[in-house]
């Protein structure tokens, strides 16, 4: 979500009881909306950071777990920098940077491409296709081939996998951004390993 400012969550701090880390989100002064949480993990005796483990055996409880400072990255875009936004946590999750989209819709993309949105609070980015269904194909049909999803056109040369069978090679019928029309590709084969 992109927003000039996020709005203040309250977060749960840890019982803080812990003889390792914090004692209190008071300690956590050294970035955005500090919050002193339960880490989940311990130090084992090697110096490895290990998984707490429940007390499953009748021998004396286990010290509580660690704590540790949890911090915003951001509260607004502009704390993000030129090439980022502001990505609002939602419950327990932090405000986070994320890299600043590279489209917001298809008319910032080039020819034959169209804006995508990002995954899991990722950058928008622009992608190879110039349809999403067939309407946007003026009464045409819209199909999806391994580089996107383009318009079919008067010039095509390929409509199927099938037009494209070969004995000789592999190919695969996939929209030519240079003619601007459907064809037939032969793919090299994958060297082993």
């Amino acid at each position: 979500m992109t927003t000039a400012a996020c709005a203040h969550r309250s977060i749960p701090s840890s019982n803080a009881s812990s003889k390792e880390g914090c004692k209190s989100d008071a300690d956590c002064k050294d970035g955005i909306e500090g919050r002193c949480i339960e880490s989940g993990y311990r130090e084992e005796g090697d110096g490895k950071m290990g998984l707490m483990r429940s007390n499953l055996l009748a021998e004396a409880p286990r010290p509580p777990p660690p704590t540790i400072c949890s911090y915003d990255q951001c509260v607004a875009n502009t704390d993000c920098g030129a090439k980022g936004r502001c990505a609002c946590g939602a419950a327990l999750e932090r405000d986070t940077c994320v890299q600043l989209d590279g489209c917001l819709a298809d008319k910032d993309c080039g020819v034959d491409m169209v804006c995508s949105c990002g995954e899991s609070e990722g950058p928008n980015s622009c992608i190879g296709g110039n349809c999403r269904t067939d309407g946007d194909c003026h009464g045409g049909s819209c199909r999806s081939g391994p580089t996107g999803s383009y318009c079919a056109t008067p010039n095509d040369t390929c409509k199927t996998q099938n037009d494209c069978a070969s004995k000789t090679d592999y190919r695969v019928c996939d929209y030519e951004r240079g003619s601007r029309a459907w064809a037939c590709r032969v793919v090299p084969p994958q060297p082993p390993g």
